[in-house]
């Protein structure tokens, strides 16, 4: 039988501390294979580019996701939003 994979989205330091108990479970569980996929504050130098903890923690990163914020509008959300999407 296969592994069941399981994908966890961090965009950030905070959300990754919350995530890591729950990483630890996934990679326990027999069954389980974590597909790890960071965007944001892990991969922006501006924020200290956090992967680099990532891969220290012992994680393999399945994606990384590059979202492209432009000018602050209505609409700059969801166009990050779907060019997120579409580097997936």
């Amino acid at each position: 039988m296969s592994k069941r994979k399981i994908a966890v989205f961090t965009g950030n330091r905070a959300e990754y501390g919350l995530q890591f108990p729950i990483l630890k479970a996934i990679e326990e569980h027999p069954d389980l294979e974590c597909q790890l996929l960071v965007s944001g504050a892990h991969l922006d130098s501006d924020f200290g580019k956090t992967l680099q903890e990532i891969e220290n923690d012992g994680y393999r990163i399945a994606a990384e996701i590059k979202i492209e914020m432009q000018e602050d509008s209505r609409t700059a959300t969801a166009h990050a939003i779907s060019s997120g999407i579409d580097a997936v």
